[in-house]
């Protein structure tokens, strides 16, 4: 398993017992920019609400999956990381 999927699962299950996704906010925002840096389109599809991107993190079967209201963002096992508009 990659270090990325299992970094984001920790996260997922620390938000399922806190029921908050503000310690991990910054993380995950700096993570979709990363991921969508170089693609223009991408970048303005980004829902913001108040300086802060809104977005979803779900386990999606084996993959975790971050919804970012507009576009998502599919980690796998592996470590692929997939984007679908």
């Amino acid at each position: 398993m990659g270090r990325i999927y299992n970094n984001l699962k920790r996260i997922k299950q620390k938000i399922d017992v806190t029921k908050s996704y503000e310690p991990f906010q910054s993380l995950i925002e700096k993570f979709i920019t990363l991921v969508t840096y170089e693609d223009t389109y991408l970048m303005q599809k980004l829902c913001y609400q108040d300086k802060m991107i809104k977005f979803v993190l779900k386990n999606d079967g084996d993959d975790i999956f971050i919804n970012c209201i507009n576009f998502g963002i599919i980690v796998d096992k592996d470590d692929k990381v997939s984007i679908h508009t």
